[in-house]
């Protein structure tokens, strides 16, 4: 590089021009060590303070007149360790950035973040046009002007090392940074100059590896990573926990990425069978880019996902079976409809529970996701599509039963509106108000005793009359529908489970005195005993007494609680 001429006025000494300068800027004035202004110390303070903000004019004068102190040009601030060409570099001020180096600005000295200014060249984008960063909107000859792609053919003129890897920085070189920060310019003009494309960080992440991670925006025209590809990025490569381009893009939901990784893979490795199959791989976790993209509630990437498995006359389901249930456990809708229709069988139980993922949507409370699974083909489990709604899992329980484990008030409503047995016992002999009981379920509870009562209203009206699963009748005047509801209520909370206890049991044995209160008002039984010769009151002073104060005793006189509590 020519040298350049500079005006220099001979005898004016710095600290007069500088005094114009600080009078305008307090912060410079408090920079100035009254005692000694020329120190070293406090003209690297100033140098540094200039190549911010590109006054090369200052630095000049300062470097002509204090020429006798060795390496000015690069002395470090005293907070980050970085250097007038740091500063000059992140900010972007091309003139300055010239002169300093023309002036033995070292290229290759590093910050406290193990930086070279050429890592901050990528880091940070100069060009402040309006065009931003990325070269989409730039033509040929507005990325050659461009600040950045200037700033970084000087560093490298200068010696600047195109590779250098910053230890105290993960070992992320300059085009590591450019993806990072999606620096578009930067990453096109560091492949220009011949930067290493599959270099490895300290996470095993390679360029393109960290540009699938930092690469948000969904642009079709993603040139970025294009550009990587063609400059010969290994399509293979993995980082330190066996993620490939694809994991990455399915976890952040980058479907353009995907896209774009396939095409070329078809197009140009269709004899490559190992990059062929990339995208049916699992990583270290063992997941496959398509469970990613399900854990992400990503649908679109989803579908571009599963279209390649149809393409491939692939088996999601063989890796990745439980896919529906974690979806219906989450109620991402649009996912479990692109699943079944890439032929997810919604009949799938998981193995250890024996669940159908209508029992993962009614534990979580997703209605939508039940009313949606429930219009699916069950026939293989089945006579009749109705009768999933009482599918049971490994422990007997129906998805009504494990909607009211949760509370999960508006599951419980759906699915008794689909028609979901009320009067279903599980492996234990436990009804549905046994489960809600136990986990203190009141509003559960009392949409239970309104579907009893709903269901006697209904086979009333039915001609002819049909009486009820289990109700006595000993004569017509019985079929007072208010009889009747109270009957059945009452066949509801005193049934029994294999041990003999009552839904207040269950309610008592945990302590909860609301649950406790509902039951007895809706007719329980206090003197009902179980197969230990206890009632329901042995089980409640147990349980108060282990979480309260005191130890509180239930009696029952006339039919009521009577609570007494002794402090200890």
């Amino acid at each position: 590089m020519t040298g350049v001429a500079f005006d220099v006025e001979e005898n004016l000494p710095l600290m007069d021009q500088t005094a114009r300068k600080m009078d305008e800027d307090k912060d410079s004035r408090k920079s100035i060590d009254s005692g000694n202004p020329s120190s070293p110390r406090n003209l690297s303070s100033l140098i540094n303070r200039y190549a911010k903000t590109g006054r090369t004019d200052m630095i000049k004068n300062i470097l002509e007149t204090y020429q006798y102190i060795p390496n000015l040009v690069n002395a470090p601030d005293s907070v980050d360790n970085n250097t007038p060409l740091h500063y000059a570099v992140r900010y972007g001020h091309v003139e300055t950035v010239e002169y300093l180096l023309y002036k033995g600005a070292d290229a290759r000295a590093m910050n406290n973040d193990g930086l070279t200014s050429l890592h901050i060249a990528a880091k940070y984008s100069s060009d402040s046009s309006g065009m931003g960063s990325e070269i989409i909107y730039m033509n040929e000859e507005q990325y050659k002007k461009s600040v950045t792609k200037r700033i970084i053919d000087m560093l490298i003129y200068r010696q600047s090392d195109v590779d250098a890897q910053s230890e105290k920085s993960f070992n992320m070189t300059p085009l590591h940074f450019a993806n990072m920060k999606n620096n578009e310019i930067a990453a096109r003009a560091l492949l220009d100059a011949g930067a290493n494309i599959n270099v490895k960080d300290r996470n095993e992440l390679t360029p393109l590896l960290t540009a699938c991670i930092h690469k948000k925006k969904l642009t079709e025209d993603s040139k970025i990573i294009k550009w990587l590809v063609d400059a010969g990025s290994n399509l293979g490569m993995r980082d330190n926990r066996r993620n490939n381009p694809f994991h990455i893009s399915a976890f952040y939901g980058n479907w353009v990425i995907i896209k774009i990784l396939l095409d070329v893979i078809k197009s140009r490795y269709a004899s490559d069978r190992d990059l062929q199959r990339m995208i049916f791989l699992q990583n270290n976790e063992g997941k496959t880019p398509l469970r990613l993209a399900v854990e992400g509630n990503h649908p679109v990437t989803v579908k571009t996902i599963l279209q390649e498995y149809t393409e491939k006359n692939e088996n999601f389901m063989q890796v990745d079976p439980d896919l529906l249930h974690f979806v219906a456990s989450k109620g991402y809708l649009a996912i479990a409809s692109n699943l079944v229709e890439n032929g997810y069988r919604a009949d799938l139980h998981i193995s250890d529970v024996y669940r159908l993922p209508l029992h993962n949507a009614a534990k979580n409370n997703h209605v939508e996701l039940i009313e949606f699974l429930t219009k699916l083909d069950y026939s293989n489990l089945t006579e009749t599509k109705e009768n999933v709604i009482n599918e049971v899992d490994a422990s007997g329980m129906t998805p009504l039963m494990l909607a009211a484990t949760s509370n999960a008030l508006a599951a419980v409503d759906a699915l008794i509106k689909l028609g979901a047995d009320i009067w279903e016992i599980d492996n234990e002999g436990r009804s549905v108000l046994h489960i809600a009981a136990k986990y203190g379920a009141v509003d559960v509870t009392k949409r239970i005793m309104e579907a009893v009562r709903e269901e006697v209203l209904s086979l009333m009206s039915d001609e002819p009359r049909v009486k009820p699963k289990g109700m006595s009748l000993r004569n017509e005047a019985e079929w007072s529908a208010e009889k009747l509801i109270k009957e059945r209520q009452l066949s509801m909370v005193n049934r029994p489970n294999n041990e003999g206890d009552t839904p207040m049991f269950a309610a008592a044995a945990n302590g909860y005195t609301d649950m406790m209160f509902y039951l007895h008002d809706m007719g329980a039984d206090l003197s009902q005993l179980n197969e230990d010769e206890e009632t329901a009151l042995h089980q409640a002073a147990s349980a108060l007494g282990a979480t309260n104060a005191g130890l509180i005793f239930i009696c029952q006189i006339n039919c009521k609680f009577i609570w007494l509590q002794f402090v200890n």
